[in-house]
């Protein structure tokens, strides 16, 4: 396996099948163009992990406790996928090392296809982090140690 430096804060390795998003696929996927985020996936299996962050001011930094950012990051995507069958599956805690993370897992339908995720948000120095796995509903048991393999290969 390889490893990739993501914003310079931290490592993780790309599974075997995986293959980093170009800028295009991720303009294409998010369809717009954002910078700050970075993604992989295995096309064959139809699994995509993506990372995204925000920048936030020191004292909001200081102050952001994650549960909380959790918790209004899942009302933030509700809303947005509230048209897709949109269902919460619920909290949970995750980390490696000294990081931290919570998180969440929803399931919806994507252009008639069940997708399930699962999201998990970490803050390392001024950054929040919001690190996705989206896998087809069909596929989602046959794949469900990805995500946390590639969780527990972060390194900061």
């Amino acid at each position: 396996m390889t490893s990739e430096k993501i914003n310079g804060a931290f490592t993780l390795e790309i599974p075997e099948g995986f293959e980093i998003m170009s800028r295009e696929d991720l303009r294409k996927l998010y369809q717009n163009e954002n910078a700050d985020r970075w993604g992989m996936w295995d096309r064959e299996r139809h699994i995509l992990i993506t990372v995204a962050w925000q920048c936030v001011n020191a004292l909001l930094s200081f102050l952001a406790d994650i549960k909380s950012v959790a918790k209004r990051n899942e009302q933030l995507i509700a809303k947005g996928y509230a048209n897709n069958d949109y269902k919460m599956e619920g909290f949970f805690s995750s980390g490696t090392g000294n990081l931290r993370m919570e998180g969440y897992r929803f399931s919806y339908t994507l252009q008639g296809i069940p997708q399930k995720s699962e999201t998990l948000l970490t803050k390392l120095e001024k950054n929040i982090y919001s690190i996705t796995c989206v896998r087809r509903a069909e596929n989602a048991e046959e794949c469900a140690d990805v995500f946390p393999a590639v969780i527990a290969s972060l390194k900061t």
